[in-house]
C-alpha cells in the first residue's frame, strides 16, 4: 500500500511541476533503459536483471514508445508489469534529472555519514565499493538484498547480508540508511521509507535515482544521489555495448549529483 502511495505522490508532482516532451529516442539495454525527451534530456532506469531475462511486451508498447502520450508514459510508471514500469521510471527521470541540476551538486554525502557518530548502517540493496567503504571504517553493515545469488559466497560469509523480508527487522536500531535508488520503480521504496521514518541520515543513491527533493522530503530523505547524462549520442552508443554505471561515468557520459535536502 505504502508503494502505491509513493508513487502516486510522484506522479502527481511530476504532471504538476514539469512540461511533458514526446519521446525522441530510447534503448532498452542490458543494464538501463534509457528515454531522451525532445528537449535533450535523457533519463535512467537501471533493470533489474531477472526482468531482463523474463520481460514480457503483451501491449507491444517497445515499437511504439515514440508514439505514446506523455501523460501515458508517466503512468506507466503504476503499471503491473515491471518493463512497463521501468520505461515509466525512465520517461520521469528524463523530465526531473535535467542538465540544469548539475550547479546544486552538493558534493558527496557519504562524508557527512564518515564524520557521523552513527554506528549502525543499513543498506537496501548490494553496493559492493561503498560496503567495503564503510566496512572498513568499522562501522556496523548490514545489508537487505533482493536477489541474495547476485552477492559472492565468500562476501556473504563474511558480512552480514540478509534477504528482502528482514528490513523491517534491520531497520529498528539503524543509525543511518542507503538506499538503492533501484528500490523507486520495483515498488519498495514507499514502505522503506515509512518504515524508517526514526532514522536520521536517509540517501537514496543510483544512476537511475529521481532527483525530486519535494516529494522524498515529505518522507525525511537527507540525500538524493543520482546521475545527469551530459553526452546523449555517447550514452546510446555505449548503452548498445551493454555497458555498465562506472565506464559512462568514467568517459564522462553522465556525472553524479548529490542532493541534500
Amino acid at each position: 500500500m505504502e508503494g502505491i502511495k509513493f508513487s502516486n505522490k510522484l506522479i502527481k508532482y511530476v504532471l504538476n511541476k514539469y512540461p511533458k516532451f514526446k519521446v525522441s529516442r530510447w534503448i532498452y539495454s542490458e543494464n538501463y533503459v534509457a528515454i531522451e525527451n525532445t528537449a535533450g534530456e535523457v533519463g535512467l532506469s537501471h533493470i533489474d536483471r531477472y526482468v531482463k531475462m523474463i520481460w514480457r511486451d503483451p501491449d507491444n508498447i517497445l515499437n511504439k514508445i515514440g508514439e505514446l502520450d506523455p501523460y501515458d508514459l508517466i503512468f506507466l510508471f503504476q503499471h503491473i508489469n515491471p518493463i512497463y514500469k521501468f520505461i515509466g521510471h525512465a520517461y520521469i527521470n528524463s523530465l526531473v534529472n535535467k542538465k540544469n541540476l548539475l550547479h546544486l551538486d552538493s558534493g558527496d554525502p557519504l562524508k557527512t555519514l564518515e564524520s557521523s557518530n552513527y554506528h549502525k548502517i543499513v543498506f537496501i540493496g548490494y553496493f559492493p565499493p561503498l560496503i567495503r567503504r564503510f566496512n572498513d571504517l568499522g562501522f556496523d553493515i548490514y545489508v537487505s538484498e533482493a536477489t541474495l545469488d547476485i552477492v559472492p559466497k565468500d562476501v556473504r560469509e563474511k558480512l552480514n547480508i540478509f534477504p528482502w523480508w528482514s528490513i523491517e527487522d534491520l531497520l529498528i536500531d539503524a543509525d543511518a540508511l542507503i538506499i538503492t535508488g533501484s528500490a523507486i520503480p520495483n515498488n519498495t521504496i514507499g514502505r522503506i521509507l515509512t518504515l524508517a521514518k526514526n532514522i536520521k541520515f536517509k540517501a537514496i543513491l543510483g544512476p537511475s535515482t529521481t532527483l525530486c527533493k519535494e516529494v522524498f522530503k515529505e518522507y525525511g530523505v537527507t540525500y538524493l544521489g543520482g546521475s545527469i547524462v551530459v553526452n546523449n549520442n555517447k550514452l546510446f552508443e555505449l548503452l548498445k555495448e551493454g555497458v555498465g554505471y562506472h565506464e559512462l561515468e568514467y568517459k564522462g557520459v553522465i556525472k553524479k549529483v548529490s542532493l541534500r535536502l
